[in-house]
């Protein structure tokens, strides 16, 4: 169970996927989890966040996801969690674990571009 895709374990666990690819790097298997994230992103948050560079407008009053990657005090778990709960000006999206889990490590990603 141990070696098993990480796409297993992301539908288990949100956290623990993402360690696994802290831990272990950026695997052909993470890059997937990571271009899912991207796609969801797209999809859904970029009507008011700015979640790529090639993005140009979003909400001046959202945090692009740069911004929210560069957060210090925002871990994976801090960032699952806050995907999964409901937020004021946040429309419920009822995310899925593997849904949520894309996204964080796709955030991840952001801010392993700009160290």
């Amino acid at each position: 169970m141990f070696f098993a895709p990480i796409s297993s374990f992301v539908s288990r666990a949100v956290p623990a996927s993402v360690g696994l690819v802290c831990l272990f790097g950026l695997t052909a298997q993470a890059g997937v989890t990571i271009a899912a994230g991207e796609r969801l992103a797209r999809l859904w948050c970029a009507n008011c966040h700015v979640v790529a560079s090639d993005q140009t407008t979003g909400n001046p009053d959202t945090p692009p996801f740069s911004e929210i990657a560069a957060r210090r005090n925002l871990d994976e778990d801090a960032l699952a969690t806050m995907l999964a709960g409901t937020h004021p000006v946040m429309p419920d999206m009822s995310l899925s674990r593997a849904e949520i889990g894309a996204l964080v490590a796709y955030i991840e990603s952001l801010a392993a571009k700009q160290e």
